[in-house]
């Protein structure tokens, strides 16, 4: 009788422990399967590794269709006829060229400076520019790993910067390679008395419960 009970615990232990390493197993498979099964779904619909970290890429493209109408609505045909094979990126915002690129073209004008102006008065005032409402040129010559020559200007309305507001134009060889027109013909200065900084201070400050207005210097951060 006691031989009977023995045996019968050990079967009972045999068994618990076979169920267990049954549903050990089973878990397991049904964990790898699951692993198994994510990455195949992932890659086949091209995610590669579902736990890798890319940064999100625009890929919006140029609209042709509203690029051919914004060069057909400004002086962009007219000026491509005396320059063919020159090809331009619009801007909406501005109706105009914001790059414009092709074969070098030969403009008249002894230094950088005076072609550039020369470019700028012949050629862009076709595209709304006045010669009087821009800042005084700045020049980046040429430097060791580079082989063209920068010129940028900037518009002003009543002695005031133009924000978002730049001529350019590149040089390759003394020849005209590149050139960019970001002009807002509707600038204007808003009517109405203009603050100095203590009244804009004052103003931007109203009603916002500020304990003090003192700044410190923590030093460099990462936004």
């Amino acid at each position: 009788m006691k031989n009977f009970i023995t045996n019968c615990f050990g079967v009972l232990f045999l068994f618990f422990l076979g169920f267990n390493e049954v549903v050990a197993s089973s878990e397991v498979v049904e964990s790898s399967d699951v692993e198994a099964s994510s990455e195949a779904e992932a890659s086949s619909v091209g995610l590669g590794d579902i736990y890798e970290v890319r940064l999100v890429v625009n890929s919006r493209g140029v609209n042709e269709e509203a690029q051919a109408e914004l060069r057909a609505n400004s002086e962009w045909e007219s000026w491509v006829i005396d320059n063919d094979g020159w090809m331009s990126i619009m801007d909406a915002r501005t109706g105009l060229p914001h790059r414009a690129w092709g074969s070098g073209v030969e403009v008249e004008g002894a230094t950088l400076e005076m072609r550039h102006d020369a470019f700028v008065s012949q050629d862009l005032t076709a595209f709304g520019v006045v010669v009087e409402s821009t800042a005084n040129a700045r020049f980046a010559h040429k430097m060791k790993v580079s082989s063209h020559e920068r010129v940028f200007q900037s518009q002003i309305v009543e002695g005031y910067d133009v924000l978002l507001s730049q001529i350019q134009t590149k040089w390759k060889n003394d020849k005209l390679v590149m050139w960019g027109l970001d002009w807002w013909a509707d600038a204007e200065v808003p009517e109405g008395e203009v603050m100095n900084d203590d009244e804009i201070f004052t103003s931007a400050i109203e009603g916002v419960p500020f304990s003090t207005t003192e700044v410190t210097w923590d030093g460099w951060g990462i936004l």
